[in-house]
């Protein structure tokens, strides 16, 4: 935390000037490696949910290929494209991510790009991303997370449930890379049991 002294007069008062830390409570970013597995903890500097249906369906569709060069996914995909990743959450839902800070918030963005009759939600502070990847990655996750991951294309999005926590695993390289999506008030809950599948893979 950075103190500045700002001068009233003939006094002095501090004024504080917080810095946010990550998710697991660092001012970086935690990464692990066992077993040539990688576990390491990401930026999620933008997420928000979109929430459609019915003839808006149709519309969203085309302004999510003309704003931002991607097509919406379908059930368990996720696609990404140059300037954000769009994720099959629900029916009708869909978590749009990216890599980019917006100061307005990420929902007043996307509200004025795709426009006010679409349900949009920022997610930014609620969620927390890991990455995992490495030739062993499959014997660690097969012991936490109950889904069938040898068959897992490239692009595949799923909830999932690790460690009795709600979860969203995206695989990114067939039986290589892996990403998971996990509420940010578990996520030294969900990165322990990241850590242990890995050391006992």
């Amino acid at each position: 935390m950075l103190t500045l002294w700002i001068q009233k007069g003939r006094n002095y008062v501090a004024r504080l000037a917080l810095k946010p830390l990550n998710a697991l409570g660092g001012k970086d970013l935690e990464r692990s490696s066992f077993n040539g597995i990688e576990v390491t903890e990401k930026h999620l500097n933008s997420l928000a949910s979109i929430g459609c249906s019915g003839p808006l369906l149709k519309n969203f569709s085309k302004k999510l290929k003309s704003i931002f060069d991607i097509e919406v996914p379908g059930p368990g995909k996720s696609i990404t494209s140059q300037k954000v990743r769009v994720s099959w959450t629900a029916q009708g839902q869909w978590f749009i991510e990216s890599d980019e800070v917006f100061s307005q918030g990420f929902d007043i963005y996307l509200l004025e790009k795709l426009g006010k009759e679409f349900a949009v939600t920022d997610q930014s502070d609620g969620w927390v991303k890991f990455s995992l990847s490495g030739d062993n990655i499959l014997k660690a996750l097969e012991k936490c997370i109950m889904l069938d991951l040898y068959k897992m294309p490239g692009g595949s999005f799923s909830r999932c449930s690790l460690e009795h926590i709600g979860v969203y695993l995206l695989c990114e390289k067939a039986k290589r890379d892996f990403l998971i999506y996990g509420p940010r008030s578990s996520a030294n809950s969900l990165h322990h049991a990241l850590i242990q599948a890995s050391i006992s893979a």
